[in-house]
């Protein structure tokens, strides 16, 4: 398997020059500049090489039955050839490439359900974020249809408590067959004062869920996320019940993941690194329990330092998203709040970086998938 997504290709050839030069043109220069070197040969030579790439990536599509794609594609290649005509031509090409790659939903649903995994056929993030990013996003509303039998918040959080007895067993069968384990194991010291409070002495179990701490995501915090992240929609929940295994070396990742993907429909992330610092890679699988409930759980891979880190960077992370929450835009936020923002997310910065000292070189490499600071980037997130 390899290190990372990027060496994976299983959705389409690589890109070549004509993708990468085409691409470049469509998102680096403004409409202004387009009619201006409409008229030129430069501008009849970029016609010519936006005919052939969507002309081509049409007969491709039709070829693998994805009419809804081929006939996008096969639009833009019929707008590129206006772009012939001077002026007008490179007007009309630019608006009417613009509808089409903001194609119906129904076209990006039509193309997100042909990517949902099934076990054994992992579906890898990155390759999906590099076709377009709506598709990404359609393929996760696809994947969350496994989990589309709750009817509230309240469904999925009763739901989530009991399936995730026998997901934590499941993966921690499978990490110890490969001498691996578990943060969320029994006996796993935790030191974090706010999630102390909420935990059993006798058990050892967090009151509110019944289950090990940070394994089931708390109804405050789906409420949160539904709002904050889903626009309300809590069934695009993706971590309802999630657990971590430690992995020191991408070697080891790679083979829990493919473990994984072997007994479970798996959308893998790959290798990756947060906007804080954190690097891991995480792994959203569709998992029924044996009692047929259906939720999507979330496995991250983690090298224990990083682990580590993400443990000392909780209070900095809950305060930073705590006031970035009260801000849509941020233009909105006061300079003296902004430098606060910067401290804290400095302070996070400093001690990822510090564990990343101890990595292994596997985890360092720069081909790797970048996300925002927000999403999964603390140890127990929300709880």
């Amino acid at each position: 398997m390899a290190n990372s997504i990027s060496d994976v290709d299983i959705f389409e050839p690589p890109k070549d020059l004509l993708d990468r030069s085409v691409e470049a043109y469509d998102e680096n220069v403004p409409l202004l500049g387009k009619l201006a070197i409409g008229v030129t040969p430069q501008g009849l030579a970029i016609d010519a090489a936006e005919v052939g790439k969507y002309g081509r990536d049409a007969y491709r599509d039709f070829g693998s039955g994805d009419l809804g794609s081929g006939a996008m594609n096969l639009g833009i290649a019929g707008l590129s050839a206006l772009g012939f005509i001077p002026f007008v031509g490179d007007l009309v090409k630019a608006g009417g490439k613009e509808v089409l790659k903001r194609a119906p939903q129904k076209f990006i649903d039509m193309r997100a359900k042909k990517l949902v995994p099934t076990k054994g056929n992992p579906t890898f993030e990155g390759p999906v974020r590099d076709m377009h990013p709506r598709l990404e996003k359609g393929l996760d509303r696809q994947m969350s249809k496994h989990q589309q039998d709750f009817a509230s918040v309240d469904e999925m959080f009763k739901t989530a408590k009991i399936a995730n007895k026998p997901f934590q067993k499941e993966i921690d069968d499978v990490a110890m067959n490969l001498n691996l384990r578990t943060a969320g194991s029994p006996g796993e010291v935790i030191t974090d004062p706010d999630l102390l409070k909420h935990i059993d002495p006798e058990t050892g179990f967090d009151i509110r869920t019944g289950n090990m701490p940070g394994t089931v995501k708390t109804k405050p915090s789906m409420k949160r996320k539904m709002n904050d992240k889903y626009d309300g929609d809590f069934l695009r929940i993706s971590d309802p019940i999630r657990t971590r295994v430690i992995a020191n070396t991408t070697q080891e990742a790679d083979e829990f993941a493919r473990q994984i993907a072997s007994r479970y429909p798996t959308k893998d992330s790959g290798n990756q690194i947060s906007g804080l610092g954190l690097r891991d890679r995480k792994l959203n699988i569709q998992y029924t329990d044996p009692n047929g409930n259906k939720i999507i759980a979330e496995i991250g891979i983690v090298p224990q330092a990083m682990k580590d880190a993400s443990e000392l960077t909780h209070k900095p992370y809950e305060a930073w998203r705590v006031l970035t929450g009260q801000y849509k835009n941020v233009k909105d936020i006061p300079p003296q709040v902004l430098d606060q923002l910067d401290e804290l997310k400095q302070i996070q910065l400093d001690i990822f970086a510090d564990a990343e000292k101890s990595l292994d070189p596997s985890w360092l490499s720069n081909d790797i998938v970048k996300k925002f600071a927000k999403g999964g980037a603390v140890a127990y997130e929300g709880y």
